[in-house]
């Protein structure tokens, strides 16, 4: 079932997310609204399987980015996670109270700290990728090789247009 829009506001739900058959009447077949409603579900997938994990999907999403990387500043993490800078903060700041990252001051610019994920936190984003690779892994069978190509060429242009409107 998905999700309408009304619904996205997170009435009536432990994880704010209630099912509908379909976007409303109001709604009618709007493509905003299959992007919001497959991005809320995707969400919700993740947020599910990382729980046992004892991960948020924004620790997740910042924890992968730093164990990907070789020292990243928190602005660095911000940006890659699609969040303010003062989001992250508080994300990064619990990933350091359990051990799963470490952060200093930057080698080249003193005033900044940047995070390194220590083993626990490298062995913890190799296990979440794996549990949410799980999830993807599933719609992404639905595309061929060359379909799948298209769909993310298509995601690109939207992002672009969209970007383009914000930056207008």
């Amino acid at each position: 079932m998905l999700i309408s829009h009304r619904t996205l506001v997170g009435m009536g739900s432990s994880n704010g997310i209630r099912r509908a058959d379909g976007p409303s009447a109001a709604t009618g077949d709007r493509l905003g609204v299959h992007l919001k409603q497959t991005e809320q579900l995707l969400i919700a997938a993740k947020t599910k399987v990382l729980k046992p994990l004892h991960l948020t999907v924004p620790q997740y999403a910042a924890l992968s980015t730093i164990a990907a990387g070789n020292g990243i500043s928190a602005a660095q993490v911000a940006r890659a996670c699609l969040v303010t800078p003062q989001t992250i903060g508080a994300v990064l700041a619990n990933l350091a109270d359990r051990g799963l990252i470490v952060r200093a001051p930057s080698p080249v610019h003193s005033g900044v700290l940047v995070c390194t994920a220590t083993a626990a936190g490298r062995r913890l984003a190799t296990t979440a990728d794996r549990t949410t690779l799980a999830i993807e892994s599933r719609f992404d069978a639905l595309f061929g090789r060359d379909d799948r190509a298209t769909f993310v060429e298509k995601l690109a242009k939207i992002r672009a247009i969209l970007q383009a409107t914000i930056d207008d």
